[in-house]
């Protein structure tokens, strides 16, 4: 929470940013908003007031379930629901897995709203924001249903596993696959860097894989290294 500020209160769970969100929204303007900044803007918006949709539902889904629900901070690498469910795989489960479904639930509905959009014609601004939402809505879901700790997905597979095994062991594996999956995009981040060619083929900027494959990295090997000790 150092370095925080309080953005809004909704539904009962403060919205904090950390002032390094700023410091992102600065430095991919200057690479991607110097054509046409007011879309700039209103695309990083969006995306970020998807990443608040996601955490929210993190949020309700594990008050549902009866656990504590702190709040939610926003910084460069996305978005972060305190949330604590209770110690049961069926409450982890569920908790984890409502932050990919609320993106899922917004494909549908972006998709409806661009057909409707070129069935009465709207102009090439809207199409290109409401093909943004889809896309970006995909890009969120794929990316945190992958089974790689701290991912969504990852910690679902923990969830599953805790069913069959003791959650330490459970978080050592969805841990370890963490570590190879974190390694991996740094590699492709770096190689995409080096080789512009390459870097057009991935999904994000080659740095941006880069710095999230390393989060993800030290992420999972604590975690591991956490889990390890307990087994």
């Amino acid at each position: 929470m150092s370095g925080s500020w309080r953005i809004f209160r909704a539904l009962g769970i403060d919205v904090y940013v950390h002032w390094s969100w700023f410091i992102a929204l600065l430095i991919f303007f200057q690479l991607f908003g110097g054509d046409n900044p007011a879309l700039f803007l209103l695309l990083f918006g969006t995306l970020f007031g998807v990443v608040v949709l996601h955490e929210y539902g993190h949020a309700l889904a594990c008050r549902s379930v009866g656990g504590h629900v702190g709040h939610i901070v926003l910084w460069p690498l996305g978005g972060i629901a305190f949330v604590q469910p209770p110690p049961r795989p069926s409450a982890l489960l569920w908790t984890i897995a409502a932050g990919p479904l609320v993106n899922l639930a917004l494909i549908p509905l972006g998709i409806g709203a661009l057909l409707a959009a070129g069935a009465v014609g709207a102009g090439e601004a809207i199409v290109m924001y409401l093909n943004w939402f889809v896309y970006i809505n995909i890009l969120l879901f794929l990316f945190n249903m992958i089974p790689a700790y701290p991912l969504d997905g990852g910690q679902i597979l923990q969830a599953v596993l805790w069913y069959f095994m003791p959650r330490a062991r459970a978080i050592s594996y969805s841990a370890a696959i963490g570590l190879g999956f974190g390694g991996l995009m740094v590699a492709f981040g770096l190689i995409g860097h080096i080789n512009p060619e390459i870097g057009r083929t991935l999904p994000i900027t080659p740095l941006w894989m880069a710095i999230l494959g390393a989060f993800i990295t030290m992420e999972a090997y604590k975690t591991f290294l956490m889990a390890k000790n307990r087994i």
